[in-house]
Order: C-alpha cells, then sequence, then structure tokens
C-alpha cells in the first residue's frame, strides 16, 4: 500500500491529543472532581457557612486553574512546534508491507523501519499514529486515504501492532 500526504496543523494537534490521550483523561477527571468541589461550595455558601465555603474556595479555584492552563499551554506549544518544524509540513509517501514501513519526504528525510521496532499505534476522527518505543510517533492522516486504503492500512497495523 502507498500513500502520498501533507500533514496539516489540524493533523498534527490532534496526533498530540492521540498521544496524550492517558494524560488527556487525567486532565478531565481532575476537572470533573473539580465541579463537585464547587457545587460542595456552592451547599456550603448557600447554607451561610461561610468560613467552611472559604477553605473550599481557593482549592476549588486552584484545580481549575492548572488543568485550563495546561490543556491552553499545550495547545499553544502545539501550534509554535508546528510551525517551526517545516520538515512535518512537506509532503511525504508512505509505504507501507506486511514487513516494514518506509517513507520519504519532499524535505529530503526519508526511513525504513520494521513493524517491530514500533510500539502500537492509535486511531482518531482524522489521523493515525505509529508510535515508537522511545515516544516518537509517524502522523498518517486519513484525508489523503479513500476507505480501502484507510481499511487496509488497519489491517496491516492491526496484524503487526497492538491498537491502543
Amino acid at each position: 500500500m502507498e500513500f502520498t500526504c501533507r500533514v496539516s496543523y489540524k493533523d498534527f494537534g490532534d496526533a498530540l491529543r492521540l498521544k496524550r490521550k492517558n494524560l488527556g483523561r487525567a486532565i478531565y477527571a481532575l476537572l470533573i472532581v473539580d465541579i463537585f468541589l464547587w457545587i460542595y461550595w456552592m451547599v456550603l455558601a448557600g447554607q451561610g457557612r461561610i468560613t467552611e465555603s472559604s477553605r473550599i474556595f481557593l482549592p476549588a479555584l486552584e484545580l481549575f486553574v492548572w488543568p485550563v492552563f495546561f490543556i491552553v499551554l499545550s495547545r499553544t506549544l502545539g501550534y509554535f512546534n508546528y510551525k517551526r518544524n517545516r520538515n512535518i509540513q512537506s509532503e511525504f509517501v508512505f509505504r507501507l508491507t506486511e514487513a516494514e514501513l518506509s517513507y520519504q519526504s519532499s524535505s529530503g528525510g526519508a526511513g525504513k523501519s520494521p513493524w517491530t521496532s514500533m510500539s502500537y499505534w492509535r486511531e482518531s476522527r482524522r489521523v493515525f499514529i505509529l508510535v515508537f518505543p522511545s515516544g516518537v510517533f509517524l502522523i498518517c492522516p486519513k484525508s489523503f486515504m479513500g476507505g480501502e486504503q484507510q481499511e487496509e492500512f488497519k489491517r496491516i497495523a492491526g496484524a503487526a501492532l497492538p491498537k491502543k
């Protein structure tokens, strides 16, 4: 299977979110816990227990500010990383076989990796990512693949790697 693609900023952002999927779940879980803290604070304030509610207010505020700050910071850094890295914005040609994945970019980069050198693959609505043990990942945008090519990609990657 062979396909040519170009990674857009939206594809890059989606791949970063997909790579940090577990971290994102933890952050959103913290925000859910924070909602319960805010409800508890409102109940205490509604009952007139001002000293108890004032002890809850600052931790609830901090538990809201830090995850939101992290979300905004990670998206901003992702944008600047995409804009700074001109190689990722070039055109890529991917070739997948049962034994290996090879790629070549219009900026001059090329590589060949056997499936055994990769850890796992993930899929989102926009992209597939192939992750190496070091945490480095390859982005394969779905927008450049037809339905049959996407199914073939899933079949080849699924036979060689676990899906996480």
